[in-house]
């Protein structure tokens, strides 16, 4: 993992990303804005505002940006302006075709971008901090150019992950970076001990609790028959979910949305 973050950030600006996951993970989207839309209803930045900025970093194929735009727009009868900022070039461009009422997009850097401070009302960046090197570079600059901020964090720092990574001895995680680009792990503590640290207050969170979701993927690329921790994952998960997300978390993987008051 030698020059990680000069690779990490070739990974995406050469568009190589694009060309390894050329959906975008577009099929996801929904389901991420099913999870998103209560998490921005029950936040009061919106009140007595007539127009807001929304940037999104890192939107992949543009939807979730669109959905919760429209959702703002209709629901809270408050003007958006959309921003986005993204890396890679190829994916900017899906950005853009599928939000072509962008106020503008940038092609930049989210760890140092050209934006006046506090410019931004909301910034979501989802599914985003896992790929960035030196993140807290990334959330000093969200703290200066955003008021609020949505993240969604997979929560890789767990017990299934460390037993599947030991089993194929380190290339688990490998593959990981060189496939997905996830060069920082976290863990429910250690995110919002970043966030606190170089960002702002957690003022509200909410797990993915995406078990029920990634089931029938992972079924389909798996051989539960084959792979006793897999097995042993599929027996164990759903009572888990269900009782304990946080729980649930430690042992096995999922996601959390975290919503940032930047001081």
């Amino acid at each position: 993992m030698d020059n990680i973050g000069g690779d990490i950030l070739d990974l995406y600006s050469s568009d190589e990303y694009l060309s390894k996951n050329p959906s975008l993970h577009a099929e996801d989207s929904y389901w991420k804005v099913s999870k998103l839309l209560p998490l921005i209803d029950r936040m009061d930045f919106l009140i007595g505002k007539k127009e807001v900025n929304i940037l999104d970093v890192g939107g992949g194929a543009g939807i979730i940006l669109q959905m919760v735009c429209n959702h703002i727009q209709e629901n809270h009868d408050v003007i958006v302006r959309k921003f986005a900022l993204d890396l890679s070039p190829g994916a900017l461009r899906v950005q853009k075709e599928k939000n072509p009422d962008l106020t503008m997009a940038f092609n930049e850097d989210i760890r140092e971008t050209s934006l006046g401070d506090k410019e931004i009302d909301l910034t979501l960046i989802i599914d985003v901090l896992e790929h960035v090197p030196e993140p807290e570079k990334a959330l000093e600059e969200l703290r200066r150019i955003s008021e609020y901020v949505i993240l969604r964090i997979p929560l890789e720092k767990n017990l299934f992950h460390r037993l599947v990574d030991i089993k194929n001895k380190g290339k688990y995680r490998q593959k990981m970076v060189d496939d997905l680009g996830h060069v920082n792990v976290y863990g429910y503590k250690s995110i919002v001990r970043q966030l606190r640290d170089h960002c702002g207050m957690v003022i509200d969170s909410s797990f993915a609790n995406c078990y029920e979701y990634y089931h029938q993927k992972r079924k389909n690329e798996i051989d539960f028959k084959r792979d006793f921790l897999f097995t042993g994952a599929e027996i164990v998960a759903p009572g888990l979910s269900r009782l304990s997300p946080s729980l649930y978390s430690l042992f096995l993987f999922d996601f959390i949305f975290l919503v940032v008051k930047c001081y």
